[in-house]
């Protein structure tokens, strides 16, 4: 599909204003070929369609939550593509070379029928279906799947004076998933950042309980939020698994976004990957 920011020549993070002060510069350069005379939106349109639909697309909020999902959607698909052409071709390559040799040929056959009747019980691959979720109007983050909003990772000790509490779950059946929390501080009670940092998913248990001896931690900015970042592993009925938590806190308000993932799987790392360069952009 049709990049319109590449189009336009803007960046994805340009804010509504600067689009509005772009557009209007963009009328004014149109307007040159016939100076002296005022033309109407229409007349103005027809001399670049293109670029003045995708000026109406990215103006319009709505619109521009969709087109952006949608070209996310298609840039990770044709991710997956030239990924799967590239297996394919080193496939092709090694059946090639393989073929000079009869015994090499005759080994090959016997995996390739195993190779089959495994595949023949295995349910085809997936890739899930990313979406934009907005936590708040300048913080968004990328979600592989639906959200269950009948999730809390808040502890029970904080619930009487916590407001405006908004929780979600983001979760693969193979064991990755995105908890995403946001919440204020009613005035007269204090969370101090350290507390809110600890607040993890109900998998991981009780933030008070629970202790991360292998983690690292350290600090940055996101979108104007102070951000604690902490990652690491826990254990998860009886196997492992690996954390990431972020915390972003700005005055009495915060944010919680917490990826979990099978550790050592590389598509649940290059998916945790997507969700944090999401987060910062």
């Amino acid at each position: 599909m049709t990049n319109y920011y590449e189009l336009l020549k803007l960046p994805e993070s340009i804010t509504r204003e600067e689009i509005e002060f772009a557009f209007e510069r963009f009328k004014t350069d149109l307007g040159k070929f016939s100076p002296g005379i005022p033309l109407s939106d229409a007349e103005l349109r027809s001399r670049q369609p293109e670029l003045w639909d995708a000026y109406v697309i990215l103006l319009d909020h709505a619109k521009r939550i969709e087109y952006d999902e949608a070209l996310e959607r298609d840039r990770i698909h044709l991710e997956y593509e030239r990924k799967n052409k590239l297996i394919q071709s080193e496939g092709e390559n090694k059946s090639s070379n393989k073929a000079n040799f009869i015994f090499l040929i005759i080994v090959s056959a016997v995996f390739g029928l195993y190779f089959l009747v495994a595949k023949l019980h295995e349910e085809p691959y997936m890739p899930p279906k990313w979406r934009t979720h907005y936590i708040t109007n300048e913080v968004k983050v990328l979600l592989p799947a639906p959200i269950d909003t009948n999730i809390n990772i808040l502890p029970p000790f904080m619930m009487h004076y916590i407001k405006s509490k908004a929780c979600c779950k983001s979760e693969l059946s193979d064991g990755f998933s995105v908890t995403i929390a946001k919440f204020e501080t009613i005035e007269r009670f204090k969370i101090s950042f350290k507390d809110v940092s600890y607040i993890v998913n109900n998998d991981m248990g009780s933030h008070l309980a629970i202790q991360y001896p292998d983690s690292t931690t350290f600090t940055m900015t996101i979108h104007d939020y102070r951000a604690f970042v902490r990652k690491g592993n826990y254990g998860f009925e009886g196997s492992l698994r690996a954390f990431e938590n972020y915390s972003l806190v700005k005055d009495n308000f915060a944010i919680k976004v917490i990826v979990s993932y099978v550790p050592g799987n590389e598509l649940h790392k290059k998916y945790s990957e997507i969700v944090f360069n999401s987060l910062v952009q």
